[in-house]
């Protein structure tokens, strides 16, 4: 019986001392993984800062082609003559499904991606949207935008 009392008090030492050691590696996996949630949250605001926020033509057609933009403007669908543009827009770049962007400056820049959540490609309203993209240019000079 004596072996027996003995044998249950070092299992039940062996448990004990296994689950504080648990508990230090589970405590010390929560701070890395705060940690890395942190480094993460940093990486995310660091992005956001190097995109540049734009509402007007010239300055995405300054940009370099592959630069990361987000953009205000309206929302035209495939009605260009609705938009009125004051620049020629052309025939969509990448598919017919590219819609219109009108800027604060009253140019237009076709969007390829798609359409925002609610509205509508046949019947726009010139509703306002921000999206974000990235600054596309073709050989013949067109610029426009892709969504991310």
């Amino acid at each position: 019986m004596t072996k027996y009392f003995a044998l249950m008090i070092v299992v039940l030492l062996f448990l004990v001392s296994g689950c504080k050691e648990e508990k230090i590696k589970t405590e010390a996996a929560g701070k890395s993984s705060e940690e890395n949630v942190q480094v993460d949250q940093d990486k995310s605001e660091e992005a956001a800062e190097e995109k540049a926020y734009i509402s007007y033509y010239s300055s995405i057609a300054e940009s370099a082609e592959g630069a990361e933009v987000i953009v205000e403007g309206q929302f035209w669908g495939w009605s260009g003559t609705k938009a009125e543009c004051v620049n020629e827009i052309g025939s969509p770049p990448v598919s017919r499904s590219d819609w219109i962007l009108k800027l604060d400056d009253e140019h237009c820049i076709y969007v390829s991606g798609p359409v925002p959540v609610g509205l509508d490609k046949l019947e726009p309203h010139g509703e306002k949207t921000v999206i974000e993209g990235v600054v596309k240019k073709l050989e013949s000079g067109q610029i426009y935008l892709e969504l991310n």
